[in-house]
């Protein structure tokens, strides 16, 4: 299939390739489809309420195990819609399990990622083969199905309590680092943060998001981002590091990157306050929260917490105004640029645009960290318009969200085919 894309895109289609091209969509909405809960429940539910109408015609008529059986192999009406609905659900299963597996095998991820190799930041590029990732965000771990995520409330975190602490090399020179700045970048306030010890892992067949999360502080995230990540050299073995050995080893403060979009399926676009210490005065897709003590204590439960704070102090969104099973984390990924690992989620909300757009005029807010009074709703089609061709300046994740998300409402293989015609 890799084979397939990269002769469409060097415009050297053979046959087979250009069916794949159009055929690996439908398979994909027929692998969601069959995924469907409520498909599986419409069948049980016809097995349950036909099996007791079966069974009072077994009591009338049978007599011993072959009537029984002539019974089940019989023309009455009862006996042929059991049978349908039981071959249906057999099949169903089966069919799940062949696109599932057709889906693995299919590699939709390195897919992706040659299609947007060209927009990918020098700074990651070397990591970034067969990796989905956009301008200098760097996919750590992609939920094994982005049309599905992980459930925030099913992420289970590891934290012993530890503290980071760097290596003898950079001590002395934190340390003359933290005393020169110590007005200038207000180390007064030096705040806990959190970050993450390993990349993590997740597989198909165990899906469940974990994280080893160990604290740091506001200084030691500073002097990485200023001393640590601006030396090419120290930066690429970092990475190579986190990628390799699975040793994240730089510290960090684990920031949660979020698209919010509404019950309509607008999504919410903002300008960020020109007083915020990153990329003041540009336009995210959507808000950005860092995990923080006030989400303490630091548990399995610790990230459903986060994010309800987050849409309260960013928003002012109630939790009456979402369900918990609609917050969902999409990928854990590396900023290449700052050294800095963050988790891309996904809030789709139980009010309407309209609905979203009152409250954050209204509703007194924590946190400001953008402009109330220049924010948009993008339509599906807009955000695809604006991954290759934004109309604004960016935060540096946003076309990165962008891209998750319309890979959550598309699938791989519709999204790799626009992304093919976009292209071409």
């Amino acid at each position: 299939m890799l084979f397939t894309y990269c002769s469409a895109a060097s415009g050297r289609e053979s046959g087979a390739s250009m069916i794949s091209l159009y055929l690996n969509p439908l398979i994909e909405r027929l692998r969601v489809f069959l995924n469907s809960p409520r498909l599986t429940a419409v069948l049980a539910g016809a097995l349950m309420s036909l099996f007791p109408i079966l069974v009072a015609d077994a009591d009338a008529r049978a007599k011993n195990k072959a009537d029984l059986l002539a019974l089940l192999l019989g023309g009455h009406l009862s006996s042929v819609l059991f049978r349908y609905a039981l071959a249906a659900l057999v099949l169903v299963l089966i069919l799940r399990w062949l696109f599932d597996w057709y889906r693995t095998r299919r590699g939709d991820d390195a897919l992706l990622a040659k299609l947007l190799a060209k927009h990918v930041d020098p700074v990651i590029a070397p990591f970034a083969d067969g990796v989905v990732s956009f301008g200098s965000a760097l996919t750590l771990l992609l939920a094994p199905d982005l049309r599905e995520g992980w459930p925030l409330k099913e992420v289970k975190v590891h934290y012993t309590g530890d503290a980071f602490s760097f290596p003898p090399g950079d001590r002395d020179n934190y340390k003359s680092y933290f005393d020169a700045n110590f007005e200038a970048k207000r180390f007064f306030n030096n705040g806990v943060k959190y970050c993450i010890r390993k990349n993590p892992a997740a597989f198909t067949d165990t899906p469940t998001l974990e994280l080893e999360i160990e604290k740091t502080c506001y200084s030691q995230v500073q002097y990485c981002r200023d001393c640590i990540a601006t030396v090419a050299s120290r930066r690429n073995k970092l990475i190579a590091d986190s990628i390799e050995t699975n040793k994240i080893l730089f510290p960090h403060a684990l920031c949660m990157h979020a698209v919010i979009v509404s019950s309509d399926e607008k999504v919410l676009m903002v300008r960020r306050s020109p007083k915020v210490s990153y990329y003041p005065n540009a336009w995210s897709v959507s808000l950005e929260e860092q995990l923080s003590e006030k989400d303490a204590p630091i548990d399995e439960g610790v990230l459903l917490r986060w994010s309800k704070r987050f849409l309260l102090e960013e928003l002012g969104v109630l939790e009456e105004h979402y369900e918990e099973r609609n917050l969902r984390a999409t990928a854990v990924f590396l900023e290449g640029e700052l050294l800095n690992c963050s988790i891309a989620a996904l809030f789709k909300l139980s009010i309407k645009a309209s609905q979203l757009q009152q409250i954050i005029r209204t509703q007194p807010r924590a946190d400001a960290e953008f402009d109330t009074n220049r924010y948009r709703f993008l339509t599906l089609s807009e955000v695809a318009a604006e991954l290759f061709n934004p109309t604004v300046p960016l935060h540096p994740t946003s076309q990165y969200r962008m891209l998750l998300y319309l890979y959550h409402e598309y699938g791989g293989p519709r999204l790799a085919k626009m992304l093919f015609k976009r292209q071409a």
